[in-house]
C-alpha cells in the first residue's frame, strides 16, 4: 500500500465545505486503502502540492469532490497539479486525476434515499 489520495473540495468562507471533505477523507483513511488521504480546497492547493513534492509514494490519486466538471476542475485543479490530460509525475509519483464525484450511479442512491427520509 503506497498510494495516496487527495480530495480537493471547493472551500468555504465559512468552513463547511472542508469539513464535508474531511469527514470523506477520515472514512476512507479508516478503511487503510491508501497510506495517506490529504484534504485540500482550491484555495490551498499550492500547499498541497508542495506537501506532494516530498511525498515517497508510487500513485497520488486526485479526486475533485465537485457535481461536475467546471473551470476547477478542468483547470484550476490540474495546473495546480501540474497534471496534463489526467496524469503526470512529481518526484517520481504517478499523479492520476480523477472524474468528479457527480456522475456516479451512487448519487442517485443518495438523492432517493434523501427524499425517502423526509417522505416518512
Amino acid at each position: 500500500m503506497n498510494d495516496v489520495l487527495v480530495l480537493v473540495g471547493h472551500g468555504s468562507s465559512d468552513g463547511e465545505s472542508e469539513d464535508v471533505v474531511r469527514h470523506h477523507a477520515a472514512r476512507i483513511q479508516e478503511l487503510g486503502i491508501f497510506s495517506h488521504v490529504y484534504t485540500c480546497s482550491l484555495h490551498s492547493m499550492l500547499a498541497i502540492k508542495e506537501i506532494l513534492q516530498n511525498i515517497k509514494c508510487n500513485r497520488v490519486f486526485v479526486v475533485p469532490m465537485f457535481i461536475a466538471h467546471g473551470r476547477h476542475t478542468k483547470e484550476t485543479i490540474p495546473k495546480a497539479f501540474g497534471i496534463k490530460e489526467g496524469r503526470s509525475t512529481i518526484n517520481g509519483a504517478e499523479i492520476i486525476y480523477c472524474e468528479p464525484i457527480g456522475y456516479n450511479d451512487k448519487i442517485t442512491d443518495i438523492i432517493l434515499e434523501q427524499v425517502a427520509e423526509k417522505k416518512d
